[in-house]
């Protein structure tokens, strides 16, 4: 499907000592919100993470969903430098979350719903802030689940988490 750059906006918000980068697909009339990142490997603007923000963002849903895609520090500084970096700790992811929920909320036109997500390691920090955010609720793609490696948190009385493991 082509993309048609008109519904894409970038954006550029700040945390406390680092720029953060979103990248929003869909209306700015949305009724719902759903906030990606990215896994550790690839950032926000990775094949598959342009593809399933401009697959949901179409005009075809009825009141519309708008993706908000973001970049974690390490890889906004991986972009700005070309030199591959492990994951920032867990507490920096955290508060990046915590960042791009917030700047969303703060947007001239805040959602109705809002929901957070993201590719594997995207999606398991989601996971983690999702009760304290008091989210809709919760997509997690590409999430390896199996044995004791993975414990995802119930999102308290909220719905469950929706998974992918593809």
């Amino acid at each position: 499907m082509p993309y048609d750059t008109n519904d894409k906006e970038i954006n550029q918000a700040f945390l406390p000592t680092r720029p953060m980068h979103i990248i929003r697909d869909g209306s700015d009339q949305a009724a719902a919100v759903l906030i990606l990142a990215h896994g550790a490997g690839a950032g926000s603007n990775s094949e598959f993470m342009e593809w399933f923000a401009q697959s949901l963002a179409g005009p075809e849903l009825k009141g519309g969903l708008a993706v908000c895609r973001f970049d974690f520090p390490y890889m906004v500084t991986r972009g700005s430098t070309g030199t591959k970096r492990p994951p920032d700790r867990a507490g920096v992811l955290i508060e990046t979350w915590h960042a791009a929920i917030n700047w969303v909320r703060r947007s001239p036109t805040p959602p109705h719903r809002l929901f957070i997500g993201g590719k594997s390691m995207g999606g398991r920090i989601a996971s983690m802030v999702a009760e304290d955010e008091k989210v809709d609720g919760i997509v997690c793609l590409g999430l390896l689940i199996y044995g004791s490696a993975c414990f995802v948190p119930s999102p308290g009385d909220g719905p469950p988490p929706v998974f992918d493991r593809g």
